[in-house]
């Protein structure tokens, strides 16, 4: 990773695949990569590598994947990996919104809610960043917008 963060790259991290891939990860892997896998807290703190999450060409719901990302627990309520690889739930939520468009040259554009930007954004039915961990998957989408405009409310 230091040669990565000399040379300035970026990762496109996809922290769902911790949670969703548990049981094959536990299956394949030895305690030392299960515990080290999907790290996060490692590149972007320890050395200031850029990181953006995703979810890669899965349907998964980010919900999933800001749960393992800022709790490091699979499906089976098990902590996997260092307790320092866990992020915080502002820096998981940055990794998922302004940080990806950066990687695409479209910060300027989307990422973030600003004036002149195309406010693609949900509207959720509780507070993403003081409910209890397990209802970070649970969390209802209220609203939609595509570019300013509703496209979408939850009755």
């Amino acid at each position: 990773m230091a040669t990565m963060a000399k040379d300035k790259f970026f990762i496109a991290q996809q922290p769902n695949f911790g949670y969703t891939l548990e049981a094959r990860y536990n299956q394949t892997m030895d305690d030392w990569r299960v515990t080290h896998n999907n790290s996060v807290a490692t590149p972007a703190k320890k050395f200031g590598i850029f990181v953006a999450f995703g979810s890669d060409n899965l349907p998964i719901d980010p919900r999933v994947g800001l749960y393992f990302a800022t709790t490091r627990r699979g499906p089976d309520g098990v902590r996997h990996g260092y307790e320092e690889e866990r992020v915080s739930r502002p820096e998981a939520i940055r990794m998922y919104t302004a940080n990806g468009p950066y990687l695409s040259w479209e910060e300027k554009i989307k990422g973030t809610i600003e004036p002149g930007k195309l406010a693609d954004l949900i509207v959720l039915d509780r507070d993403i960043l003081t409910v209890p961990d397990a209802q970070l998957l649970t969390l209802q989408v209220d609203r939609t917008y595509l570019g300013g405009k509703p496209v979408y409310e939850r009755h």
